[in-house]
């Protein structure tokens, strides 16, 4: 009988290859019949199904701890898909969602496990989570797309559309023209666009052109008023007009004027207009006389003097019946105009 060589390298199991310094593994892969070598390609744990010493998978080769840097390390791990502590496990716990940050199939955390998804029918829903906190087609995301303001009504925490793309919190301005598109927030309010502006005084107000009235200590565009009283805190809208403080009064002589105290005279601001003021102006007293005839002296520029009220002389802007005179003067002026 002849004898026939046979390679020490051939084997049925890694039993065989245990004295094999170096080549510890007996593969099938490539070989008609076992082959002992140094690693075992793999894509799945069920390929190094036959090596118990390298029973996972890790990075295409089989090893006998399933370690890992990352979840793609893993991703041949059949049930073990998540590197937690550089060991490839079944779950990654945690207490946050931002304890899920690093594994991109589930980020979100819910019963203290990182899951792909959590169920919602509001953002309710999702308050437990600090970064997936808008419920967005029935889950839980981490932000909302919008075109407008309206695209966020429904997610109280971030009911601002920022640049059409995204709800947020609050909006960043450094004026309110750069809060116009955000209707539930016009004003620019320490650096934030906000529902209103607070204040103390009108002077709070002056940034602010919509709104230029404290009232109630808030800014607001108008004052209601029944008379100059109610209007007299605000310096640029000390008179009651058509029942809303303003600026101005028109008139069209000095009786127009009789209820502002604080503007008792008809005096021309320009050509075509003549409104309330505190006192009028003139250069000599027939200005005066002519269409201011209670005050008929022209005194350091303004018309003031004396008449008689009562019987008694009184005077300055100020007098007591001085528009009662007015009124008995335009009477008589009415009654000679229909006796011609």
């Amino acid at each position: 009988m002849s004898g026939k060589c046979k390679s020490d390298s051939t084997c049925t199991s890694d039993l065989n290859c245990s004295t094999r310094g170096g080549l510890p593994f007996c593969d099938f892969g490539s070989y008609s019949s076992g082959e002992c070598a140094s690693s075992i390609y793999c894509t799945s744990d069920s390929d190094c199904s036959k090596h118990p010493t390298a029973p996972f998978c890790v990075r295409n080769y089989c090893a006998a701890a399933a370690s890992c840097s990352s979840d793609s390390d893993c991703s041949t791990q059949s049930g073990a898909q998540f590197c937690v502590n550089e060991s490839c496990e079944a779950t990654a716990p945690c207490l946050s969602d931002s304890d899920c940050s690093n594994h991109n199939s589930a980020q979100i955390c819910e019963n203290n496990v990182c899951v792909a998804s959590v169920t919602c029918s509001n953002d309710t829903g999702c308050s437990t989570h600090d970064l997936f906190q808008y419920c967005v087609g029935g889950n839980c995301k981490k932000t909302v797309s919008c075109f407008s303001d309206s695209d966020c009504s429904g997610h109280p925490t971030a009911p601002f559309c920022y640049n059409y793309d995204h709800c947020v919190p609050q909006i960043s301005c450094s004026s309110d023209g750069q809060c116009n598109s955000h209707p539930t927030a016009p004003f620019c309010v320490d650096d934030i666009c906000a529902k209103t502006v607070p204040c103390l005084n009108d002077t709070d107000c002056s940034g602010h052109d919509s709104v230029q009235f404290c009232e109630n200590d808030v800014c607001v565009s108008t004052v209601n008023c029944t008379s100059d009283t109610d209007c007299s805190k605000h310096v640029d809208a000390s008179l009651c007009v058509n029942g809303q403080c303003s600026e101005k009064a028109a008139c069209r002589n000095d009786l127009d004027c009789w209820n502002h105290t604080i503007a008792p005279f008809c005096v021309k601001e320009n050509y075509y207009s003549l409104f309330c003021k505190a006192f009028a102006p003139c250069e000599k007293d027939d200005d005066c006389k002519l269409l201011h005839p209670h005050v008929p002296e022209c005194v350091a520029g303004r018309c003031d003097g004396f008449i008689k009220v009562d019987g008694v002389l009184d005077g300055g802007v100020m007098l007591k019946g001085v528009f009662y005179v007015q009124i008995i003067m335009a009477v008589v002026a009415m009654i000679l105009f229909h006796s011609v």
